[in-house]
């Protein structure tokens, strides 16, 4: 897996280039045989020189905004469309990459597992401590623990770990990393933070070679329904909730369905196509026109036992982490690991 790869939509717009009118400068034509370059002679005045330049004012300079038009010059209407279509097209590989995120994108035979260690209430929110219990690397390997935060690019949190007998990731008495400048030798590695409702923790272990890695998804607050016969989960693609991922089990097997979407009292539809085994996996915009936030309501009629209906701020000021009194919640109570996502179902883009 290339590093590299990762998108942010937070940086899309920063990301497409800037298109603007190229600047102008003087003309220049070679001097025949010289191998010299001068500039072009200018035209030379008719008439009593020394009377045009007494009754003659100046010639106006040309002007870039008097100039015509570029024949492949694009309006702005292309402009902005041409962005639309940037936007849409990375926003979209942003959220296969979040998806995909997890143990099916392991290294086959390793796996990371995180474990609770504790929780506190801070300024911040509620903050879960957690241990790594890893398999499928040798005690000798030189690993490095990496995170990739919502709205932020892949950050590497400690280099020079290894594992005890037992699994668990630590930092070794001798190490090829920098992690004994903040532990202490044969500690277990913690990783604490906070996270907001529907917000999932991405981390992976890599060898020194990365070529070989275990990759986990933990939400510990999810925005999730779980009903007799479907479960249907929304997931933040980034903290202001502009973009929603949608996972789901039970549907109908191999059908298109509408989940109905209402924002700010107005209704559309996601249109996704379930896999063989009744998955689904979408993503979301929920984002309406003249407004900088709101909040957003899912909801598939889908008959007795699965009837999903879950609900989400979006916008400005919508991001927050869990509090410990908002962690007393049915919603927020249960933490939960996503699930293998559905390879054969298909991603949408809300249209």
């Amino acid at each position: 897996m290339r590093l590299s790869s990762v998108l942010l939509l937070c940086g899309l717009v920063a990301a497409v280039p800037a298109l603007s009118t190229q600047s102008l400068s003087a003309q220049t034509t070679s001097a025949p045989n010289t191998g010299t370059t001068t500039a072009s002679p200018a035209p030379q005045a008719t008439g009593n020189s020394a009377s045009t330049s007494q009754n003659s004012a100046p010639a106006a300079p040309l002007k870039l905004e008097s100039l015509p038009p570029e024949p492949h010059t694009l309006t702005p209407a292309q402009i902005a469309r041409l962005r639309e279509q940037r936007i849409l097209e990375a926003t979209t590989q942003l959220a296969r990459n979040e998806a995909a995120w997890g143990p099916a994108r392991s290294t086959p035979g390793t796996s990371l597992d995180m474990v609770e260690a504790g929780r506190k209430s801070t300024p911040q929110g509620l903050q879960i401590t957690y241990t790594f219990q890893v398999k499928g690397f040798k005690s000798t390997d030189n690993l490095r623990l990496i995170q990739w935060p919502l709205d932020e690019n892949l950050k590497v949190l400690n280099t020079g770990l290894s594992l005890d007998g037992q699994g668990q990731l630590i930092c070794p008495a001798i190490t090829q990393g920098d992690c004994l400048s903040s532990m202490q030798p044969g500690d277990a590695v913690k990783f604490a933070a906070t996270a907001a409702r529907g917000e999932a923790l991405r981390l992976a272990v890599f060898d020194d070679t990365t070529k070989q890695h275990a990759e986990t998804t933990v939400i510990p607050f999810p925005l999730l329904y779980t009903g007799k016969s479907c479960q249907l989960e929304a997931m933040l693609g980034v903290k202001n909730a502009a973009l929603v991922l949608l996972e789901g089990v039970g549907f109908p097997a191999s059908k298109t369905i509408q989940i109905q979407a209402a924002t700010n009292g107005e209704n559309r539809a996601v249109s996704t196509t379930t896999s063989a085994k009744g998955q689904l996996l979408a993503a979301f915009m929920p984002v309406v026109a003249n407004k900088t936030s709101g909040t957003t309501t899912l909801s598939y009629d889908g008959g007795p036992g699965c009837s999903p209906s879950l609900s989400f701020p979006w916008g400005e000021g919508s991001y927050h982490a869990v509090t410990q009194a908002e962690a007393a919640t049915p919603q927020a109570a249960a933490p939960a690991t996503k699930p293998t996502p559905a390879h054969s179902a298909t991603l949408h883009k809300k249209h």
